[in-house]
């Protein structure tokens, strides 16, 4: 009798599996361990707090409400400023908190980017915020489009040996904002901050979805 293979992504010898579903599962014991129980409940309170400021409450009956709580937890542990303005993912993957899996490593080449989304045998992302332009080797759920990019997301990728996988779901922007986003992520460059501000995106999404025949460009803050 054999031992049992060690779980993909564990064993030092294994390469992670490059798939979105097995990120998103690493982001969120990661989450566990840092926002679980008394302890962590404290170090996640005033991070929801400052979410619930800056961008809204999430509600029960919120368009894609699984989802986006899911990116606010993300957003609390890999990009939100935590203790001396660095988020928990960089504080537990250096062992603040005791230690990891190895197979966690490789979120610390986790991406937050609006994008456009150019789909097709390898598909494109491309970021309006940060000039990140990068291939997706799984299918998309989008036909191509002959004269430029089929969709905006906002979606949280994990970067592998040069190519870009998702790591939850994509949130979709209001597409006829694209023009606007080009223009602003244009000006961005050269600039002392990004123009096209999370919080300004965020909440316009959240009161463009909870107000569908609004024009988006009222709601948008940009």
């Amino acid at each position: 009798m054999t031992d049992a293979p060690p779980p993909a992504g564990l064993a030092d010898n294994l390469e992670p599996p490059a798939t979105p579903a097995w990120f998103g599962e690493q982001l969120d014991e990661a989450a566990a361990l840092v926002f679980d129980g008394e302890a962590g409940a404290r170090r996640l309170a005033p991070l929801l707090s400052r979410w619930e400021e800056e961008i809204g409450t999430i509600r029960e009956d919120d368009q894609d409400r699984e989802l986006l709580q899911a990116m606010r937890t993300d957003w609390a542990l890999c990009d939100a400023p935590a203790v001396g303005a660095r988020p928990w993912l960089a504080l537990l993957l250096e062992g603040a908190l005791g230690p990891v899996p190895d197979a966690w490593r490789v979120l610390a080449r986790n991406h937050i980017g609006l994008f456009e989304v150019f789909p097709g045998k390898v598909s494109w992302l491309r970021d309006l915020r940060g000039g990140l332009c990068v291939p997706v080797l799984d299918p998309l759920p989008l036909l191509p489009e002959p004269s430029g990019p089929a969709a905006v997301w906002e979606a949280r990728v994990v970067l592998t040996g040069g190519t870009a996988t998702l790591a939850r779901g994509p949130l979709g922007y209001p597409f006829e904002l694209l023009p606007t986003f080009v223009q602003l992520s244009q000006a961005r460059f050269g600039g002392p901050e990004p123009k096209l501000r999370w919080s300004a995106l965020r909440r316009g999404w959240l009161q463009f979805s909870r107000a569908r025949r609004a024009d988006p460009r009222n709601l948008f803050h940009l």
